[in-house]
């Protein structure tokens, strides 16, 4: 699932299904100058490992939720500090990301949810 969050809404959905399974967003001349958030986030998946002998077979040794969760920014005109989405664990740039160079120092905050 492919989300789009903004602080400022966008008057149409700006993210549309493309070929090769990608998803493109489509911003326009009038749109909101800010940080835009593009999230991406698998279905929960679950690992299971247990004895397989009929007479354990009711045993489970361990079991895990897995789910993953990318998050990335698109600056439209000015930087400005991206708000949280709500995840348990959240890395927030401090620094512009839209002039960043290879080696260039960045600052974050690291958020843990409830």
């Amino acid at each position: 699932m492919l989300s789009f969050f903004s602080s400022t809404r966008l008057p149409d959905e700006p993210i549309f299904n493309a070929d090769l399974a990608v998803h493109k967003l489509d911003l326009k001349k009038d749109n909101a100058c800010g940080v835009y958030q593009l999230e991406a986030i698998s279905e929960p998946t679950y690992f299971t490992q247990y004895i397989d002998k009929i007479d354990d077979l009711d045993k489970v040794l361990n079991s895990a939720q897995y789910q993953a969760f990318a998050k990335s920014y698109l600056t439209y005109g000015e930087w400005r500090m991206p708000d949280p989405l709500g995840h348990k664990l959240e890395i927030i740039p401090l620094t512009d990301l839209s002039n960043l160079h290879p080696g260039d120092m960045i600052e974050v905050e690291v958020l843990f949810g409830r």
